[in-house]
Parts: structure tokens; C-alpha cells; sequence
């Protein structure tokens, strides 16, 4: 293998961490495509009779932590920051290509809680709204949210303990009951499934999540959305083809939920590949970064023109 692996990316700055890789292995419809004891001939992996692995198909993820700390000036790899390193979420970004529709499961592996008194650990409280964003609800505890970005198209199924098949289970203490949660969509790929992953201190509310229109050239898939916390909207514009010219759609209203429903989106034009962009909730911009960006403008003013794009860049307006 070669090391570091082409197919990863890793950078870190005061303000948010990024991480993606790809997954070019292939897939397949059998459970289990390799034989009970797989062995090797020419260098490959024997596989049951009749089974194939079909490699045209590809995955890629993507993790954008948001720190919660502005950088104070612009960043081009190193920065320094005003404010706490304490953290507030994660943007969950997975691409799939391939052709044709495809039906997709995107799962996640909740921990089980260790209750104090005995010692134990049990699976704790998990509930699924009508929107479709399960959280869990631990009393006097940390909690998480999980906010699928576009949830019309979305079932989901939480699953714990089950053992036809086994499903919804932790190593941990031996074997310990525990919930799998699943999001499943028939999608035509390519296509894109974005999640946020919200942390909850304790009787803090959801975020508000809203899916935006995203104009850009027809070869480009583009997406955007909105994340409006406390009293904070983010915006974020990703391009899965690389640096490309991104523009939201005229201002509309963000929100739609609770929090959030008197957020203005402004108009942006973004030439790069991801941007995060945190607003005021009169749209006034604070602080954004980008990766592998050139020029941002937000309603008509341009704030970032770079001769050539940077891997990294972030800017703070230092309200």
C-alpha cells in the first residue's frame, strides 16, 4: 500500500478539522461473498463460487468538525484563533457513485450508557421525530442529535439486540445491547447523503437543518445547506467535482422548524471546493473557511479574490 494513502485527506486548524477517504474496493449483493476460509491465489482473494465483487461503484466520506473558535486573521494552513477550543459538531458528507438507482443505507452505531448506580450498561433512550432526526434523550447527560440534511426521501429503523440477524449490539462488557440506527434511500447515483451530528449539552434544543438550492455548472454536483444553532446560521457549499464556481439561489428564508425561521439566507458566490460559513441572524457574516478556495462573495461583496486557490483558508469579520 502506499503511505500516506493518495486517496485520503487530513488538515487541521484552530477553527475546524477535515478528514475524507474513499472506499474503491467494490461491493456486492451476497452477505457474504468470500468463502468461509478465503485463500490466496496470484495475490487475490478467492471468492465463493458465483459471487462478484462490482467495482464501479465508490464511496467517499467526508468529516468537518467545527471547533467553535473564529480565526482572528486569515489562515493559510496555520492561524491563530479568538476563543475556547471546546467544540460544536460534526458535518458528515458521503458521495456514492456509480449508475443506475441504488438503494443506500447509511448506519450509525449508538453507544450503550453505563448507569453509575450498578455498573451496568443499558442501551439507553433513543427517539425519532417526525422529521426524521433521532436523538437521544439521556437525562442529566450529554446527549447527540442526528440531523439527515434532506430527510423527505429517508426511512429509518432503529434496531437493538436483535439476533436474526444479529443487529444492534456492542462489544463492551462482554455483549451489551445497544442501537443501530439506519437511514435508507432509493437514490439514482451519484449522489450524496449529508448529515449533522449535533452534540447536546443537557436541555439544549436541535439544531434547525434545511437542504438550499445550489446553482453551478450541469457537470459539477454541487449541494448546499443551513444549520441554525443558538444565534448562529451556517451555511455550507460543497462541490464533489473538485474546485468549481458555486452560487446559493436569490435570498430566501432559512429555517422552517423552530429556531432559525427569521435567518436570511444571503446571496453567495463561491469559487472552490468546500466553504463554511457562519451568519448572524440578520446574515451579517463572522467567520468562514474554505478548502481548496479562491474567491467568495456574500451579497455582492466580495470578501476573498486569491490569485490561485489555498488548501485551506479561513477569514473572520471580528464582530
Amino acid at each position: 500500500d502506499i503511505i500516506p494513502d493518495p486517496d485520503t485527506r487530513w488538515m487541521t486548524t484552530p477553527s475546524f478539522d477535515f478528514v475524507e477517504g474513499w472506499y474503491k474496493d467494490g461491493y456486492t449483493s451476497s452477505p457474504n461473498p468470500l468463502s468461509p476460509f478465503p485463500t490466496k491465489e496470484g495475490g487475490k482473494v478467492r471468492l465463493a463460487k458465483g459471487q462478484g465483487i462490482r467495482r464501479e461503484f465508490q464511496h467517499k466520506r467526508s468529516i468537518f468538525y467545527v471547533k467553535g473558535a473564529s480565526p482572528r486573521s486569515p489562515i493559510g494552513g496555520e492561524s491563530q484563533t479568538n476563543g475556547s477550543l471546546h467544540g460544536e459538531y460534526f458535518i458528515l458528507h458521503d458521495l456514492v457513485l456509480g449508475e443506475g438507482e441504488r438503494l443506500l443505507e447509511q448506519i450509525f452505531h449508538l453507544a450503550p450508557v453505563l448507569d453509575i448506580a450498578n455498573g451496568r450498561f443499558h442501551p439507553g433512550r433513543v427517539e425519532i421525530r417526525e422529521d426524521k432526526v433521532v436523538r437521544t434523550v439521556e437525562p442529566n447527560v450529554s446527549n447527540i442529535a442526528i440531523v439527515p440534511v434532506n430527510p423527505a426521501p429517508l426511512d429509518v429503523r432503529l434496531q437493538c439486540g436483535e439476533t436474526d440477524p444479529v443487529v444492534g449490539w456492542t462489544a463492551l462488557a462482554g455483549k451489551t445491547p445497544s442501537y443501530d440506527l439506519t437511514y435508507t434511500a432509493k437514490r439514482s447515483l451519484p449522489t450524496v447523503m449529508n448529515t449533522v451530528l449535533f452534540p447536546l449539552r443537557s436541555g439544549a434544543t436541535v439544531p434547525v437543518v434545511k437542504l438550499i438550492e445550489v446553482v453551478t455548472d450541469p457537470d459539477v454536483l454541487g449541494t448546499g445547506f443551513t444549520v441554525a444553532h443558538g444565534r448562529f446560521i451556517d451555511l455550507v457549499l460543497i462541490s464533489d467535482d473538485g474546485f468549481a464556481t458555486m452560487f446559493t439561489s436569490p435570498p430566501a428564508r432559512g429555517g422552517g422548524r423552530e429556531e432559525g425561521e427569521n435567518l436570511s439566507i444571503p446571496v453567495i458566490e463561491f469559487t472552490g471546493e468546500y466553504l463554511f460559513l457562519r451568519l448572524d441572524a440578520q446574515g451579517t457574516p463572522h467567520w468562514a473557511a474554505m478548502i481548496q478556495g479562491q474567491f467568495l462573495k456574500v451579497n455582492g461583496r466580495v470578501w476573498v479574490a486569491l490569485p490561485e486557490p489555498r488548501e485551506v483558508y479561513a477569514i473572520s469579520w471580528g464582530h
